[in-house]
């Protein structure tokens, strides 16, 4: 979860100063995010599946998208799954 957290800029005292050293080199994982968003805003899909979704913010941050009817997210990470789950309000 210190990798999503840095990836993505935000703010977390607790990490470790490698993890947070490292989250300044992401930049082409938050690029590939924009581009993402960009092109479903374009094509405008009905259902979006997203493999290796972490904590799920970028599939909660899709279902703002009115024209998007289901999302389907998957990840391996047991930690990434039970804040996913928590983030949209299952118990896992």
């Amino acid at each position: 979860m210190d990798w999503e957290t840095t990836s993505f800029n935000k703010i977390n005292k607790n990490i470790s100063f490698i993890e947070r050293v490292a989250g300044l080199f992401r930049s082409t994982i938050r690029n590939r995010r924009k581009l993402a968003l960009e092109y479903i805003k374009k094509v405008k899909p009905k259902n979006i599946l997203e493999l290796g979704c972490g904590s799920g913010d970028f599939a909660i941050q899709l279902l703002a998208n009115k024209n998007i009817k289901k999302i389907y997210a998957f990840d391996i990470e047991n930690t990434a799954i039970d804040l996913a789950n928590k983030k949209r309000g299952k118990k896992s």
